[in-house]
């Protein structure tokens, strides 16, 4: 699997890494791009300075949604739901859900087309129960 590179996301801890806000896997680290930075002059190298050395050149961001609202807090407003509804989930078990509920939306987090505010979390928390109540009552009415 090729890491992830897309230009957005936010480090979600009880997820254990970094969450992309396009694609919403669980990455390990944050996505970034690395270069060698200017070669040392001889005069440097006579001073026995430390040699070229790796940098980031680009490294995802952290988006806030127009609402002002990042990733984690949205998830982590419908992980509480979740957890305060079923109280036998786990943290991370109830973010896997969260995520879940997010990646169901089909849009990358902060498209300007839906709201992103932590009402609006709660709103999709309380939506996605509702499935869990048809599946545990087994009927269709």
């Amino acid at each position: 699997m090729t890491a992830c590179k897309h230009l957005h996301g936010d480090n979600v801890r009880h997820l254990g890494g970094w969450v992309c806000g396009q694609c919403f896997e669980i990455l390990e680290s944050r996505p970034r791009k690395y270069r060698m930075n200017r070669l040392p002059t001889p005069a440097e190298w006579d001073a026995k300075k430390v040699g070229p050395r790796q940098e980031i050149s680009w490294q995802a961001e952290v988006l806030k949604s127009p609402e002002g609202t990042n990733l984690s807090t949205f998830l982590t407003a419908i992980a509480r739901r979740f957890g305060h509804r079923d109280l036998s989930l786990s943290k991370h078990e109830s973010y896997k859900l969260a995520l879940d509920a997010v990646k169901g939306m089909g849009v990358p987090f902060g498209h300007p087309d839906y709201d992103w505010s932590r009402a609006s979390a709660i709103d999709i928390a309380d939506e996605e129960m509702t499935y869990w109540d048809e599946c545990a009552d087994g009927s269709n009415s």
